[in-house]
């Protein structure tokens, strides 16, 4: 049995009605699931130390719900020793999102530890995102932002990239604008506390 399969066993296996119910509560347009918590996922991740780049696009491209939110977390391993490999793969996934909870897990734990090699290039890259017409895509761009709230150069970025967003009404790009506005008005009340 490869590891592929043996992942996905564990999942089928971890995989619970009330599971599949809550992915499609929480997650509507998450349509192909084992219904495995998330907690399980952050374990079975924790487990996979042996995981390769191969195995994420394998589990990114199986289409299944917590397979593709389980190659983004194990992308996060990447970011520190191939942060350019990383990021590319980052971007060829960002094109293929389905729904807000593997966009945002991509935009955050896949990209975290890549951004003191190549914020200044993920900063630009999620003003392009942000100008997208598709709803993931958007979302994307704008969660890839919030890493950037406490950086005084990217203030001009964010607020062009909030004006953007402003006119969407689909409600998961509402959502994400609305978490930047959240976070930068966090960052601009504790900056606010240190000068004062």
């Amino acid at each position: 049995m490869s590891d592929l399969d043996s992942i996905r066993e564990r999942l089928r296996a971890a995989g619970t009605d009330e599971g599949r119910k809550a992915a499609q509560k929480f997650v509507p347009t998450a349509d192909r699931t084992y219904g495995v918590r998330v907690p399980i996922l952050n374990e079975l991740a924790r487990e996979l130390d042996h995981a390769d780049l191969e195995m994420v696009l394998d589990l990114w491209n199986s289409g299944m719900y917590e397979e593709r939110l389980l190659a983004a977390k194990l992308l996060e391993r990447f970011g520190r020793k191939e942060p350019d490999q990383t990021w590319r793969t980052v971007q060829r996934l960002a094109m293929d999102i389905a729904d807000w909870a593997t966009g945002d897990t991509l935009a955050t734990e896949a990209v975290r530890p890549i951004l003191k090699a190549l914020g200044p290039e993920v900063a630009e890259a999620a003003s392009r995102y942000v100008e997208s017409d598709g709803e993931w895509t958007r979302r994307f761009g704008l969660v890839l932002l919030t890493h950037f709230v406490k950086d005084p150069g990217q203030q001009a970025r964010i607020e062009a990239a909030l004006a953007s967003a402003s006119v969407d009404r689909r409600t998961y790009v509402k959502k994400a604008a609305e978490w930047l506005r959240r976070d930068v008005a966090k960052s601009n009340s504790i900056a606010a506390d240190t000068a004062g």
